[in-house]
Parts: structure tokens; sequence; C-alpha cells
């Protein structure tokens, strides 16, 4: 009777959540217009995305799936994974999802979040491969973009070898254990369709398995790998700060299929898990070429960009072979988890960075290098301890230390200690840092999500960080600070407004920035009101302004099958400084932080046409009209005449 009257109690909500699903997608890559600003930014959107949607389409079973599955959801804690699994063990399988709201870490915020991605299985049946794949989902795309404009790369005498548009096709095949994945993707400029071109510049496929028993994991081809925190081997998404996420050392374990467009951080190969018992080994190779800049036959830098569209960047294409070997061991039982990491590279071409300052302590005169780290993870009653300790081949190291403490079930606190030795060097690591490299980095960082009342969320984080050597911009040892808060207030069932201040200040300059995001819905309409300012102030010259305008609407048209989305913005950023990144909804597998710098005017409009669950077409537009009196828009080849940029984008996803 309880659980009847509970989800009487609980079923309008649960309906308007469902139907909020696209809002709650939007709001969490929101929250990461900040990585934009940072050259160095360790986040991997597009791994992230596709993640996400590949959840969403294979949902996790709340009654199946495992601690480490749900810990993949970058909204959930490790407590909130640990309680998931818990719950079903102290009190059987979960019957219906109403049962979520039982759980104490999870508030309505996350399990709102949680919805899309999670689902209850009919049966325990163990099925066949030829029953998975009889099942199994085929999806399609197609996708076109271009700038209308014209630039200077493609002028009669220009250097760009191909035409102006950029277009992929992506592959996917999902089952209950089986993934496959194929993409191909040219960028503008390159060339293709030609007789000495392809139809794409690059090209990526995967085959994986994900079981429950003695084979783990399994990945043939593309994948992606990453354990412990990174520190040795990380090329998975990673989170870094931010006032809406507590656990900063979120990772995705393991192995996993690559299905993305970019063409750097993926192992090519072959890759598997063995589990037994408390133990899980896995082992992986790859042998893959890769894009670099040559100085008398030595790589002096890598390039990672994918671009090939001119003489000189074709030369950089394919010219050295890497062959890598790696392995992990864990054991895990009841609270705690170890393991080990070992990670062998080596490179067809020894390695000669350009003599700077900053690459003192960088790779050099040597083909060959590896990483060896340990990695922890305690969780006692209301304290989560984690780690990794990592060192090079010669015996630098790495080293970051955290806890994550819930004294309350509204209250959640992380405190996350690195030190990164100036000389340690690690090619694959990618972890928690300001910087974009695993060195030369020692910190504190400390956040805490808050829920006072009922309606209002207060987070907040602070970071305090020195760099020991000299950086790409900073010829000497430097240090800086970052605080963060954001409240978020549900003002009513359909409205909710955040703000959010931020000051950043590194050596001679400082930033502050205040933002303020209205957000109402009803039925199938949402409403988003942005508004921006921002001071910057470098070496006590005079400090420069930037602030934005910005209103957004989406929602569905049910009688044309159609969904829309229209933004329009009005900016003001008189320094390059002051430029402000505003998440803009856009096509599926693609995230969009338009720059907006100078005085001007930004306008979007997305469609998207589905009649049926097979079918979808999607189209977006946007401009950038400048009223700053400029002449052009961009640098060098990128250079388009005029004070107008327009952008087109076309997708067509097929579902078989």
């Amino acid at each position: 009777m309880k659980k009847t009257i509970l989800s009487l109690a609980f079923l309008p909500w649960i309906q308007m959540a469902t139907s909020q699903e696209d809002s709650h997608i939007s709001s969490l890559f929101e929250t990461m217009e900040s990585f934009q600003e940072e050259d160095g930014s360790q986040f991997e959107m597009e791994n992230l995305i596709d993640l996400l949607n590949e959840l969403k389409e294979h949902k996790l079973d709340l009654n199946q799936a495992e601690e480490e599955e749900f810990d993949q959801l970058p909204f959930l804690n490790d407590r909130d994974a640990h309680n998931l699994v818990l719950h079903r063990q102290l009190y059987g399988n979960y019957q219906t999802i109403y049962e979520l709201k039982n759980i104490p870490s999870l508030g309505m915020e996350k399990i709102e979040a949680l919805l899309p991605y999670v689902t209850i299985g009919q049966s325990e049946r163990e099925r066949s491969i030829k029953e998975m794949l009889q099942d199994g989902q085929t999806q399609i795309y197609l996708s076109s973009d271009r700038f209308l404009q014209d630039k200077k790369g493609y002028e009669t005498d220009g250097p760009y070898l191909g035409d102006p548009w950029h277009y992929y096709g992506k592959y996917l095949f999902n089952a209950e254990k089986i993934k496959a994945s194929f993409v191909g993707e040219k960028d503008a400029g390159e060339s293709a369709w030609s007789p000495h071109g392809r139809v794409f510049d690059f090209y990526s496929g995967s085959l994986s398995w994900e079981g429950k028993h003695c084979l783990r994991h399994l990945c043939v081809g593309d994948y992606k790998a990453n354990f412990g925190q990174g520190l040795v081997v990380g090329t998975g998404s990673i989170l870094g700060k931010n006032a809406s996420v507590t656990n900063a050392y979120k990772n995705t374990q393991g192995l996993k299929r690559y299905a993305s467009t970019g063409e750097a951080d993926f192992f090519r190969g072959i890759g598997a898990t063995l589990g037994w018992k408390v133990f899980r080994f896995t082992a992986f190779g790859s042998i893959k070429k890769g894009d670099a800049t040559l100085y008398n036959e030595a790589i002096s830098s890598f390039k990672t960009d994918g671009m090939h569209r001119t003489l000189l960047e074709c030369d950089k294409k394919g010219n050295y072979t890497e062959h890598i070997l790696g392995g992990n061991l864990q054991f895990k039982k009841g609270n705690w988890t170890i393991g080990t990491t070992a990670l062998y590279y080596h490179y067809s071409r020894e390695l000669s960075p350009t003599k700077k300052r900053y690459t003192l302590y960088r790779l050099s005169d040597t083909d060959h290098h590896g990483n060896f780290g340990i990695d922890y993870k305690l969780r006692l009653q209301h304290l989560t301890l984690f780690g990794e300790y990592a060192l090079d081949a010669k015996g630098h190291f790495a080293t970051l230390n955290g806890a994550s403490l819930f004294p309350l079930s509204r209250l959640e606190i992380t405190l996350v200690q690195r030190h990164y030795n100036c000389a340690y060097q690690s090619n694959y690591g990618k972890g928690f840092s300001e910087n974009s490299r695993i060195e030369n980095e020692q910190g504190l960082y400390l956040s805490t999500k808050f829920i006072p009342f009922k309606r209002i969320v207060v987070a907040a984080y602070m970071d305090a960080y020195k760099f020991p050597w000299a950086l790409y911009a900073t010829d000497m040892p430097s240090s800086g600070e970052e605080y963060c808060i954001q409240t978020n207030v549900k003002l009513s069932q359909r409205m909710d407004e955040t703000i959010k201040f931020k000051y950043k200040g590194k050596e001679g300059e400082e930033k502050q920035t205040l933002r303020s995001t209205l957000n109402w819905q009803r039925h199938r309409w949402r409403l988003q009101t942005i508004a921006e300012g921002n001071r910057h102030q470098a070496n006590q010259e005079t400090p420069t302004y930037g602030w934005i305008l910005s209103q957004s609407v989406s929602g569905l048209v049910q009688s044309w099958h159609l969904s829309l989305s229209i933004r329009y913005a009005y900016f003001h950023a008189e320094n390059y400084n002051n430029r402000i990144y505003i998440y803009e909804k856009d096509l599926p597998y693609t995230l969009s932080f338009p720059m907006h710098y100078g005085i001007g005017h930004r306008a979007a409009i997305g469609l998207m046409w589905k009649k049926s669950e097979r079918l979808q077409l999607h189209a977006k537009a946007g401009w950038f009209i400048y009223t700053d009196g400029r002449e052009n828009i961009g640098t060098g080849n990128e250079m388009m005449q005029g004070n107008v940029s327009t952008q087109v984008k076309m997708m067509v996803k097929v579902v078989i």
C-alpha cells in the first residue's frame, strides 16, 4: 500500500522528468563551458557525449548493472553508484523505477538526470549471441557542414587542397553485450573524391564485447583505456573543476570502444579484461601511425588536430608509428580496491622536442618510455578515499590523493591534492590538473555541494595551484587560484534560476565572471535566458569588460513531428580575454560552444524532423554578425571577408 501511494505521488514528477530528458543533457554540458576557455582543458567532451548517447540507446539494467557501470554517469558519485547496487542486495530486485526515491543519496535532481539511462530488465535468463544480434540496433549517421562565406585558403591560388565541406559517416551497432562501430570523416579543406584522395581522410572502427563472467571486456580495433586517476594512461573521459560536479576524480575506467571523430588520444589494436573472483586483469596493445613535425628525421612535436588541408600538413601525416603495450591488475574486495598499471611505448623515430625553457624536461634523444602506477580506493560509511602514485621510466613521480565526504544526505565535500614532478613524463596520462599535461604542477582542490532547503542547491569549489617550472607562455615558476560558487533555486515546478560567480587569478592577471541563467518549461517548450558579465585585468593595466544577453527557445511542434530550437544573443567583449562561451544545442554527437568576442549578434536555429523512430532529419544554421567595424573575420587561411559568418549543418539518422 505504501509503495502504491508513493508511486502515485511520484508519477507526475516522473512524467515531467521524462519529458525533460533533452533539457538535462543540455544542462549537463552547459556546466562545461568554462573548459573551453583553457587550452589545457583535459575534459574529453566528445568521448563523454558518445558515452551518454550509447547509454541512452542501451540503458543500464537496475537489476544487473554493477557499480562501475553506474559510476560512468558523470552526475553520480561513488556513493550513489554503491547505493544503487546495495539497495537491490538488501531488498531484492527493483520492481519499479519509483524505488529510486528510497535511496538516501539520490535527490530529485539526480534521479531526474538518471532516468534516461536506466531501465528494469524483464528476464535474467542468459541469452545466446544469436539472440543478442537479432535484438541489436543499428544506427547510421550521415552529417555535413560548412561555412557559406569563402575563406582565404580556398582561393584559386590558396593552399587548401580540398573543398570547404566537412562531413562524416558513423555506423553504430549496439546489442546487449556486443557493440560495433565504423567512422569516416573528412575535415573542411581536406582532399577527397580525387584520383589520389579517398572518400574520407580519417577512418576508425571497433568491435567490443562486455560480459559478466570470465571475459569482462574485449576490444578489437580502436578503443580507449583509462585506469586509476589517469596518471599512467587516461584516454577516456576525465572531469575537472566544476561547480556542479563534486567528484573531480571521476573517470571512465577500463577499456571502451572508440567511435568518435577525433584523430588522437585513442589506441588501435586489441585489449581484453579477464575477471576471476576478486581479481581483474587487463592487457592491451596498439600499433598506430601518427602525425608529427620532424626535424633531422626526429619528432620535434606531435600534431593532434587531425587536419590535412595543405601540402605542409599532409607532409606531417602518418610519419611515425607508435607501439604500445600495457596492462592493469585490480584487486577488489568489499570496500577496498587496489590496482597497478604499467605502460610501455615505443616510437619509430627518436623524440627531439624544440629546445625551449618549458620543454627542458620533455622526453629527448630516445624512442621509448614507460610508466607504472599504483591506485587505490577505500569506501567507508560516509567517506571515500582515492588516489594514485605513478613513476616514469626514469624514476620521476606524480601523485594524486583525495577524499570525498558525505556527512549528511544533503552535503558532499571533496578534497583533492596533486603533486606532479617537473620531470615526470607520461605521454598518455590525463588526470585532474590545471595544465594540459601531468607534469610540473602542485595543487589543492576543495569542492562542496549543499542543499540547505528543498528547492535550493549551493555548489562551490576553490583550487590553489603552482607550477614550479616554466610553462608555454611563462618563462618562470608561477602560481594561481580559482574560486567558484553557484546557487540554483527552484522557483516553481516549471522555473529555476542559477547564479554563478567565478574568480580566476594567475601571475599578473585576474578575471571575474558573473552569470545568471533562468530556465522556464511548460509542456514541451523550454525557454532559457542568460545574462553574463566579466572583468579582466592584466599587470595592473586598465581593466577590460565583456557582457552578453542570450535568449533561447526550444520545443516540439507535435502535429508536424518537428523539434525546434532558436537562440539569439547580443555580446560586447572588448578584449580576447573577455571572450564568452555559451552552450548551444547542436546535431547529435556534436557539442557547440560558440566563442563570443568583439561586438555583435549571434543567432542560430535548429530543426529535427522525426516522424518515426527509424528516421530523423537534423539541420542547423548559425550566424555571427559583427558590428564593431571589422572588415574580415578570422586570420590566415581561415580569414573571411566581411562582418558576417554563416555556418550550415545537416544530418540524417537512420535506425534499423
